[in-house]
């Protein structure tokens, strides 16, 4: 984020309402203090959150967004679903991202913000595991 914070979301983990390890749906926004101490507090969300997912990517968009792509919800299944996040103080605002052309679903994938010479915005996604693969 512009501000230096980091978000992360999703992932694997400890579940306190299972009282056991499972795929976390939950969004932590993480910030530094002057004096390099880091905070973590629960970013506060609305909207069609991804759900629970672990090995997607994400990749900062500018102007306080994010891109979500992939993922894993089960240990056969990959999310194919793209979703942006738009932060604004300590809330957040899931909606899902219609693509034409989406890549086949996947997971342990790598994706990366590119830019063109006129200054479009475009994310490379390649690499990874699929359903089928």
């Amino acid at each position: 984020m512009a501000n230096g914070t980091v978000i992360v979301t999703g992932g694997f983990g400890h579940t306190a309402a299972a009282n056991c390890h499972g795929r976390l749906d939950e969004t932590l926004m993480l910030s530094a203090s002057e004096q390099g101490l880091w905070s973590c507090k629960t970013l506060h969300t609305t909207g069609t959150s991804p759900g629970k997912l672990m090995y997607h990517t994400t990749v900062p968009l500018g102007n306080d967004r994010i891109l979500l792509y992939g993922g894993r919800l089960s240990p056969a299944k990959a999310n194919g679903s793209c979703h942006v996040l738009s932060v604004e103080g300590e809330r957040g605002e899931w909606n899902v991202l219609e693509i034409d052309a989406s890549p086949e679903p996947r997971w342990r994938h790598t994706a990366t913000c590119v830019f063109s010479d006129n200054g479009h915005q475009a994310v490379l996604i390649t690499g990874g595991s699929s359903s089928t693969k």
